[in-house]
């Protein structure tokens, strides 16, 4: 996560010398949120909608096709 911050900043910090304290810190704020998207619950999404698809499966007919899935 603190590559996220470093990045963020530096990133804003290019775009010029006339930003903000408050634009730099608005960058930051973006893409530590997109960071936790992608990286903390885009994962716990793909957990739960496998799970789905598990529970599905198992109260389905047992075929070749559900076992193998």
């Amino acid at each position: 996560m603190e590559e996220v911050v470093q990045a963020a900043w530096a990133r804003a910090r290019s775009q010029g010398q006339g930003l903000t304290f408050m634009m730099k810190e608005n960058q930051v704020h973006a893409d530590l949120n997109r960071w936790d998207r992608e990286t903390l619950k885009q994962p716990v999404q793909i957990i739960k909608r496998l799970n789905r698809e598990l529970e599905t499966l198992r109260r389905g007919p047992m075929t070749d096709e559900s076992i193998a899935a």
